[in-house]
């Protein structure tokens, strides 16, 4: 079996430098750590209290850092490029358990790059346009997450990184 659906992606120019926004953006997300899920199994309310705790702004933690910026200076391309990967794992798991597909797209990527003389630019596929592809239920979580995503975005980038 397979599927077509469409993708709406997101391209947006930022008012702040790169260090900024970045800086902002780890400050205001939370931090996944990865080590607590081995605590489920034996602590299932302990490790739900401990994600919920990891969660900062808008409920979204970083998963997740990738320096392409790295990558591209073995092309001879100077260019600042992070990819993250953004969600929360409570949230992610709200919808595998509805549909173990879902996983596929949670956490999100998100793309920060700054090219020789040109704006910040931050892309991203906002999540309803695949997670709407596993019904109704997880469409709705998609849509949330799509406000949620571009307000910590946009909180990033104007400097307000106090937790809402």
């Amino acid at each position: 079996m397979e599927s077509v659906n469409s993708v709406r992606h997101i391209v947006l120019e930022l008012m702040s430098t790169f260090d900024e926004f970045v800086n902002n953006l780890e400050s205001a997300a939370g931090k996944f750590d990865e080590p607590v899920l081995l605590e489920i199994s034996h602590d299932p309310k302990g490790a739900r209290a401990k994600m919920e705790a990891m969660a900062g702004r808008e409920g979204l933690m970083i998963f997740s850092r990738l320096d392409h910026g790295q990558l591209l200076k073995l092309y001879g391309i100077e260019t600042k490029a992070f990819v993250y990967g953004i969600g929360n794992p409570l949230i992610a798991g709200s919808m595998t358990r509805t549909n173990p597909a879902a996983g596929l797209y949670a956490p999100v990527r998100v793309m920060v790059y700054q090219e020789k003389g040109k704006p910040v630019t931050v892309e991203y596929d906002e999540p309803s346009s695949f997670f709407g592809q596993f019904g109704s239920e997880i469409g709705a979580v998609g849509l949330a997450l799509d406000k949620k995503l571009y307000d910590l975005i946009l909180a990033a980038d104007l400097g307000n990184t106090d937790f809402c």
